[in-house]
């Protein structure tokens, strides 16, 4: 009689891949938004700080002051005794501050358990089939040129063609009142063009891209030929014009169809404050041509041309709020 051969138990590593990627796709599915920290980001709480005072005795005095300004060693230690190596300089006190015995918040830790980013943690087969998961289902936002400089440097190699959404807040220089200050603006919209240009080359999976841009300009002029637009249209690359000629894909170079279909882009500037307006009138003209400005934008970002992009914006400036122009002067009427 043959034994009964031992039931072996079956780990989530000797499913097929295909039963794991839907396990995978439970955990990243669309809708989960993950958030992203780079190495200079802080992670542990800060220190709580205190006062700390110095109680010496002063020469030919039986008094004692107290000093605020000690030296650096008596401030990092709190215990001082008198040995034969180390001079007693005085004991340390901690004052508390006006608000008491204060503690500081350190916020909400992760829950390791249930966390859906400690699966990268658990091997390196699971890290490599779920590392392009994780970026894919990752907004990544922000509103600095270095903090996406950081984001390329500090993520691994390639990791930055997995990311699907991106989210840019991007705010103007502005006019410089001083001619030597004029520097200023000119090295603001370099830095905000290599990252973007940057971004476009590396982030080739990108799908969806949304941009609230903040015009500081005065005066304001809505045109793509500014040189606040110059950044954005660094993602051309990204997208295909419309009535661009492909080759053919017995070739095997043609162009294939962009990833980059979705792009949205909210303009505002000084003259979209709330409550400036006291009349409707060019209140409605001034919301409108910012948004249709903002569409506008994302038409050149997707290839279209300067005439094309303009034609609904220039439709509304000439007809339907021509009334406004010279109020308004968002075009150059020479």
């Amino acid at each position: 009689m043959m034994a009964t051969p031992k039931k072996k138990r079956t780990g989530f590593l000797d499913l097929p891949g295909e039963l794991r990627n839907q396990s995978y796709y439970y955990c990243f599915h669309p809708g989960n938004d993950l958030s992203l920290a780079t190495a200079k980001t802080q992670l542990r709480p800060k220190p709580i700080k205190s006062i700390k005072l110095c109680v010496t005795s002063t020469l030919g005095s039986k008094d004692r002051i107290f000093r605020t300004h000690c030296d650096q060693e008596t401030l990092d230690s709190d215990d001082h005794t008198l040995n034969g190596t180390t001079k007693a300089r005085g004991q340390t006190l901690t004052q508390s501050r006006l608000m008491g015995k204060y503690f500081r918040i350190h916020g909400t830790h992760t829950n390791w358990k249930t966390s859906v980013h400690a699966l990268l943690l658990v091997n390196k087969q699971i890290h490599t089939e779920i590392i392009p998961l994780f970026y894919a289902a990752t907004t990544i936002r922000t509103a600095s040129p270095t903090r996406l400089s950081n984001f390329f440097t500090n993520t691994p190699p390639g990791a930055a063609a997995w990311v699907r959404k991106l989210e840019l807040t991007y705010t103007t220089y502005g006019n410089a009142h001083r001619a030597d200050l004029a520097h200023f603006r000119a090295k603001h919209v370099a830095r905000w063009t290599e990252l973007c240009r940057q971004a476009a080359k590396l982030m080739l999976g990108l799908e969806s891209l949304r941009v609230w841009v903040h015009v500081t300009a005065s005066p304001l002029h809505l045109d793509l030929r500014q040189d606040w637009v110059a950044p954005l249209l660094q993602f051309r690359r990204l997208t295909t014009p419309p009535n661009a000629a492909r080759k053919n894909e017995a070739g095997g170079h043609g162009t294939q169809n962009p990833l980059l279909t979705h792009i949205k882009v909210e303009l505002s500037s000084a003259f979209t404050h709330p409550f400036k307006w006291a009349h409707p009138g060019p209140e409605t003209a001034c919301f409108e041509l910012h948004r249709l400005f903002g569409e506008a934008i994302g038409r050149a970002m997707r290839g279209w041309s300067e005439r094309d992009a303009m034609a609904e914006w220039d439709e509304a400036w000439e007809e339907t709020y021509a009334e406004w122009q010279h109020f308004l002067k968002f075009k150059v009427m020479y």
